[in-house]
């Protein structure tokens, strides 16, 4: 799990910091919600993994990820969840 933090203009990418655990994400790795937080449905996929780099301190994992939309021209977003037994 990590928090996304941030977009880096520069990058074009979206900036997931304060990851925890061992696990290690690599170049091509999807990215999606928890649904941990309460806002948004757990599994929502949000783009995939571009690079990994430590910060200037060596203590924390920047991963960079695209995103699957464009997120210089969103106005609005909405998410629909499925009720229980609606598949």
């Amino acid at each position: 799990f990590g928090i996304l933090s941030s977009y880096d203009q520069k990058e074009k990418s979206l900036v997931i910091t304060q990851l925890t655990g061992s696990s290690e994400l690599k170049e091509g790795d999807v990215v999606q919600t928890s649904g941990l937080g309460g806002n948004s449905p757990a599994d929502l996929a949000i783009g995939t993994v571009v690079s990994t780099t430590k910060d200037e301190f060596g203590l924390d994992t920047k991963v960079y990820v695209k995103p699957y939309a464009q997120m210089y021209d969103i106005q609005t977003v909405t998410i629909i969840k499925r009720l229980a037994g609606d598949e």
